[in-house]
């Protein structure tokens, strides 16, 4: 007699990401990282896995989750922190992923206001000089 079964033994991702965070942890650990960013990655990758649904996610959801970021306005230093983590993650999978680092805008004109006397108000930045 032939048995049927409904069984799926196909290898999926799970929402459970304890064991993967814990993984995870001691690869970080086995790379000699200190404390304070173990635990930095830790959450970031965390926030990344919830966000993906899955603890082996594809790299559309990893382009899913930038733009995310990018829609909340997250500053550059913060998605440069994800990036190291989620990089860090995918290369414990056995996984390369390429990030960009995002640099600095140096363009970015300072603005500072000046007083002079008696009644005259400047404000100026590195490119002109406008007086009230």
């Amino acid at each position: 007699m032939q048995r049927i079964t409904d069984t799926d033994w196909s290898i999926k991702g799970t929402t459970d990401f304890g064991p993967s965070l814990n993984r995870f942890r001691r690869y970080l650990e086995g790379q000699g990282r200190r404390e304070a960013t173990i635990e930095g990655y830790l959450g970031n990758v965390n926030r990344y896995l919830k966000f993906a649904k899955t603890d082996r996610p594809l790299d559309h959801d990893l382009e899913r989750f930038r733009n995310s970021l990018a829609e909340k306005k997250t500053s550059r230093s913060t998605k440069n922190q994800y990036n190291y983590a989620i990089k860090a993650y995918h290369a414990m999978l056995g996984e390369k992923i390429k990030v960009k680092r995002l640099e600095p805008n140096n363009q970015t004109p300072v603005y500072a206001m000046l007083v002079l006397w008696p009644r005259t108000t400047c404000f100026f930045s590195s490119r002109s000089l406008r007086c009230l």
